[in-house]
């Protein structure tokens, strides 16, 4: 039981979803690209990037054969995008006992875990475990993990239950104001959204990159039995732009060795009570930018529809519930070495993650029923992504890999 919470957090964004036959000519046509295409763009309009937020009305007037457009997107407020490099940290379990005290006001006994069974091997690992109601860790490379009190009860020692849960995002203003708790800690989910981010700005940025901003992007409300638990997504913005928290993809080089090509951003928390969290995790890692360039144009938001449209041929006709702007993140490690040479984990200490601006097309998905929902939101589980890169138009799916909601559409089966 000791190791659970922290392996857990991390193999978080490993878990498979379920299949849907896919459609013969779009199978071939990924068979070719993998999950990720490299389309020419021969009438492609690139504008100025503060342009893109004030000529979206007219980009979702395109009209489409394969997308459900939504009436409304989220852009975001922003007028620059970067081509980011950025490593994670280092040193961060040197910090450990400051860590102990942030999140629980104690000073505790950390016990070392050398080769800790987590996807960071090769950093230095600690863990605390009192065997009744708390397990934190943390490594080098900026892996902070806490899960204490009621979440801890509930994660290792309820049975599976059938509560009921309601997803929001951020602009769901009714889900916003509901209310949770009752008494003295009787809150909204919108009060402790802005509780958190306050707190991450207060208390985490100075870790991580002091000049990153912290906003939720999702959440659940989970009642079963007597917990009530509201879980959140929280995501690193870098000069008004987030990083991806859509999970992570392995995928394959041309001798058929497994990599991490893209990764992940999102933090994790679970408040069973009014301005208390007892969940926390980073998932990967604490991250730093190294270097960033601006870019001077970016494919507008048309062409990008039609790209996609372009690549959804033969497919399902898929709803689009939302369009957003977003950094992809790609890391660049040594996953196969020389012999003599050691290869290097992909949330390894130090390691570098490059990061790119991306349109990402949230998709709907069939979810199906949860007897027991995890205390985080798995992007992977709950929703769909088409990612459009601003520069070049590389397209990145997982659409042979899981069941979206749509109309049945062309030759799909």
């Amino acid at each position: 039981m000791k190791k659970i919470g922290c392996v857990v957090c991390v193999l978080f964004l490993c878990l498979i979803t379920g299949c849907q036959k896919t459609p013969d000519e779009v199978k071939k046509r990924m068979e070719q690209y993998g999950s990720h295409s490299k389309v020419e763009i021969q009438d492609g309009h690139y504008i100025k990037p503060s342009k893109v937020t004030t000529s979206q009305k007219e980009a979702l007037q395109t009209k489409t054969q394969n997308l459900i457009l939504p009436e409304e997107i989220h852009l975001g407020e922003w007028d620059k995008v970067y081509e980011l490099s950025l490593h994670y940290m280092e040193d961060f379990a040197e910090k450990r006992e400051e860590i102990a005290k942030l999140f629980t006001g104690q000073d505790i006994a950390w016990e070392y875990e050398a080769n800790a069974e987590s996807l960071v091997k090769d950093d230095d690992f600690y863990i605390y475990d009192n065997g009744e109601d708390c397990v934190l860790c943390t490594s080098d490379n900026g892996f902070a993990s806490m899960n204490c009190g009621s979440v801890y009860q509930y994660t290792y020692h309820s049975e599976e239950g059938n509560g009921e849960y309601t997803l929001f995002d951020r602009n769901d203003e009714k889900a916003l104001e509901q209310t949770l708790w009752n008494g003295k800690d009787a809150s909204t989910v919108q009060a402790e959204a802005a509780y958190m981010e306050q707190w991450m700005k207060e208390y985490w940025a100075g870790y991580e990159q002091p000049d990153f901003t912290y906003k939720v992007k999702n959440g659940m409300v989970y009642k079963d039995g007597g917990l009530e638990l509201l879980s959140m997504t929280i995501q690193r913005y870098y000069e008004g732009v987030p990083f991806t928290s859509n999970g992570s993809e392995m995928a394959e080089d041309r001798k058929g060795k497994s990599y991490m090509a893209r990764t992940d951003a999102g933090i994790h928390v679970g408040l069973t009570k009014k301005n208390k969290f007892e969940k926390f995790s980073n998932l990967t890692g604490g991250l730093l930018v190294k270097d960033a360039v601006e870019i001077d144009k970016v494919i507008d938001l048309a062409t990008a529809i039609k790209l996609v449209e372009q690549e959804l041929s033969g497919f399902k006709k898929l709803e689009v519930l939302d369009i957003v702007v977003q950094y992809d993140m790609f890391p660049k490690y040594q996953y196969k070495a020389p012999k003599g040479e050691k290869k290097e984990d992909c949330y390894g200490k130090g390691v570098k993650v490059f990061a790119r601006p991306v349109y990402s097309f949230v998709l709907s998905k069939d979810i199906g029923n949860i007897d027991k929902p995890d205390y985080t939101i798995n992007e992977s589980e709950w929703y769909g992504y088409i990612d459009v890169d601003m520069q070049d138009g590389t397209i990145y799916c997982d659409l042979q890999d899981v069941h979206y909601e749509g109309e049945d559409y062309g030759t799909a089966d």
